[in-house]
């Protein structure tokens, strides 16, 4: 499914410096939200401006996202065709393959890992192996689209895992003032800070920030994320039983988060 026309203009007035300043903020949150329009987004950064030397990591993410618009298949492909020559060069004497470490029989048996010994009467929270939880059931947050419009940036860097300019750009949103207006925009500032928290292992900040919010947010998705990620977070420090009593909770909760939680503590099976 192709952009619309007024994504098209919206990019191009973005690029030109057309746009005033909440139609930047909205368009870079409907970016953030939206994977396809990201892709282009990036892209078009790259064509932009990001012409010089392009590092090895970044060669197969570039041809992946290249996806120029029909007035740009000239430029595109004589950018591309000087990335594909460049991989070629880099990758010509690095190109082993590498053993992924993993047998058939550890793959077939994945589930019994999540096990210290083996267990005949089901899992127990002194039975599992908490790292292995955690590393099994964390992912990113992804947008809900509901954000506040001033998140754009944020979550732009959030998204392009660059946790040091998330902080950043929270830090720019500036100090709020309080009262009703602001706590939607409290909230979410609160929760990507733990997010960034929780993306770069400081895990013991990760659980004092999240513990705070799940106390104070006013945003029910914000609330329901936080004791989401608080739980994961309690798992990975070893604190099963505080895990269990959050995801309990969550459990019977109608957020989006509740089969989540359900399907973590039939893992857990603390029965």
């Amino acid at each position: 499914m192709g952009l619309s026309l007024d994504d098209e203009i919206k990019m191009e007035a973005y690029f030109n410096g057309a746009l005033n300043k909440a139609d930047e903020q909205a368009f870079l949150l409907k970016v953030a939200a939206d994977k396809e329009l990201q892709e282009t987004f990036e892209f078009e950064k790259f064509l932009r401006g990001k012409t010089n030397t392009i590092p090895e990591a970044e060669i197969a993410t570039i041809i992946k996202l290249a996806k120029p618009k029909p007035w740009k298949y000239l430029i595109a492909a004589s950018v591309i065709g000087l990335i594909v020559i460049t991989g070629i060069l880099i990758y010509n004497n690095s190109n082993k393959p590498r053993s992924t470490g993993i047998t058939k029989n550890k793959v077939a048996n994945k589930d019994s890992d999540l096990i210290n010994e083996s267990s005949t009467t089901g899992l127990h929270p002194s039975e599992i192996n908490p790292q292995l939880i955690y590393k099994n059931n964390y992912t990113a947050y992804e947008p809900t689209g509901n954000e506040p419009p001033e998140l754009g940036k944020t979550m732009l860097a959030y998204n392009a895992h660059d946790y040091d300019k998330t902080l950043s750009e929270l830090n720019n949103i500036g100090i709020l003032r309080g009262g009703n207006e602001n706590a939607e925009l409290e909230d979410y500032k609160f929760l990507y800070k733990g997010l960034c928290f929780a993306e770069t292992n400081k895990t013991s900040s990760a659980v004092e920030t999240f513990s705070g919010l799940l106390a104070s947010a006013k945003n029910d998705d914000v609330k329901a994320a936080a004791q989401w990620y608080l739980s994961l977070q309690l798992i990975k420090q070893n604190n099963m039983q505080h895990a269990i009593e959050l995801l309990t909770s969550l459990s019977a909760g109608k957020s989006s988060y509740n089969k989540k939680a359900s399907a973590l503590l039939k893992q857990i099976d603390k029965s």
